[in-house]
């Protein structure tokens, strides 16, 4: 019997995902290309590890779980899936001569598409989750 999850509410998923980025720009600024190779491992695997929680979901005690499999926290494979997109904006910057301005207008436009599709769909799903 599959049980029924209900999503967390949107500004609590949103400072969450405000959270995770901190640390992402934090990773970034100090420990350069290192930081970049960790920021996107964190961005990639974070809703595998700690009981399907990040640093911003384990804040406000939400979690991502699977609810095809009656809730147990997401596989490496789904969290990569599911936060691809974030990935790629985190990338974009340092494509060379053009990167910040694909940031500016493709990425962007993921990361507001992303909080659309949250903030719209009626379980909340964003492309990630879709794919």
């Amino acid at each position: 019997m599959t049980k029924k999850f209900q999503s967390a509410e949107f500004h609590l998923r949103f400072i969450a995902k405000i959270i995770d980025f901190i640390i992402v720009f934090v990773l970034l600024l100090v420990l350069g290309i290192f930081g970049l190779l960790l920021s996107l491992f964190y961005i990639l695997f974070k809703d595998t590890f700690f009981n399907g929680q990040s640093v911003g979901k384990k804040i406000f005690a939400i979690k991502v779980v699977d609810p095809k499999k009656d809730g147990i926290k997401c596989s490496s494979a789904q969290s990569i899936l599911r936060n691809l997109p974030f990935a790629i904006v985190i990338l974009i910057p340092y494509i060379p001569f053009v990167g910040w301005l694909l940031f500016f207008t493709i990425g962007l436009f993921i990361l507001f598409f992303e909080a659309y599709l949250v903030y719209n769909r009626d379980n909340s799903e964003r492309i990630g989750d879709i794919l």
